[in-house]
């Protein structure tokens, strides 16, 4: 039987944090549009320089609007849970399926966003590499100020508790600030790292807009008790398993029949994935060679004149069919 969850903000309504999104929203939003706005230029200006045709941006600057609205509908703006990896993920794909909307919806109706297709190929190379620069540089402006993110409340045991503290405060991109504790296992009123015990399990509050439940030492059914209790009332809620050991990169969640499961890719046991990620791998080497590799011989060299002795590390390595090999 489900106990019925009790508040802890008797009479307080329940803040929308409206301000904060909008004002972090914005700030997003403006570091896109910069940066969009600059490829643009950029890449009319090297057109400039190479062909001398001049500057055409007028239909092309209809793609900011657009990629506004592409980054909302993927849940880029503000980006608030989101880590580096899943947000550069999540832009390259949508500057591809932008721009590839873009060019099909040029041919077909046979208007140029831009003054040429190279100058199309540029803004898009230019954007993919500085948007998430951009993102970073304005959201660690933010954060400095200490405008970024939302207060979140975390329900579980001990370790699971400071253990998630440590991560949120670590990577304070996510936007996500440890607020209150809910435990069933620590005295109300103790402070854990630096953020208050409010109540038990069975308990709730209308100051977070997110909680995140860890309870790697709970059952089955004291989990579903709690998140049909007391977490009924936020917007979020983020389960962590109890795999903090496990492999997170390519996680994604299945629906089986109502059964929730979590499907990790081994994305290099694709035979097609391996072989074409080699072929990039030997195109980049090769084709930097170059650049590099005076580089890397000067870096050598001045290190082995520093101290006389072998700058190279090399490691040894376990390999696909088990063996061991050594890598620099």
């Amino acid at each position: 039987m489900i106990r019925e969850p009790v508040n802890i903000d008797v009479g307080a309504k329940q803040p929308r944090f409206i301000k904060r999104y909008v004002s972090n929203a914005t700030a997003v939003i403006l570091a896109d549009v910069l940066v969009v706005s600059l490829a643009l230029v950029i890449a009319n200006g090297l057109l400039l320089v190479i062909n001398k045709i001049p500057f055409y941006i007028y239909n092309g600057f209809l793609i900011i609007p657009a990629w506004v609205v592409v980054a909302a509908v993927a849940r880029l703006i503000p980006g608030w849970g989101i880590g580096a990896v899943e947000e550069l993920r999540r832009i390259q794909k949508s500057l591809f399926v932008l721009f590839a909307t873009i060019l099909l919806v040029s041919y077909f109706a046979r208007t140029q966003f831009a003054s040429s297709r190279i100058v199309f190929l540029f803004t898009y190379l230019i954007s993919a590499f500085l948007i998430p620069l951009g993102r970073a540089a304005v959201r660690g402006l933010v954060i400095r100020l200490g405008q970024w993110g939302v207060p979140v409340s975390i329900y579980g045991d001990p370790a699971s508790i400071r253990t998630l503290i440590q991560a949120l405060r670590a990577d304070r991109g996510l936007g996500y600030i440890p607020s209150m504790i809910f435990s069933d296992d620590i005295e109300t009123g103790t402070i854990v790292d630096n953020v208050a015990v409010q109540g038990n399990l069975h308990n709730t509050t209308y100051r977070t807009p997110v909680a995140i439940v860890a309870l790697e030492q709970s059952s089955r059914h004291q989990l579903v008790d709690v998140l049909e209790g007391p977490l009924e009332v936020y917007r979020r809620v983020i389960v962590i398993p109890d795999l903090l050991e496990a492999p997170s990169l390519w996680v994604v969640p299945r629906d089986l029949q109502g059964i929730l499961g979590l499907e990790i890719t081994k994305n290099l046991l694709n035979p097609f994935a391996r072989y074409f990620k080699r072929f990039i791998d030997l195109l980049l080497v090769i084709g930097t060679l170059p650049l590099w590799l005076p580089l890397m011989t000067l870096i050598y060299v001045l290190i082995w004149l520093e101290d006389r002795r072998n700058p190279v590390f090399i490691q040894t390595r376990l390999g696909r069919t088990g063996g061991t090999f050594r890598a620099i």
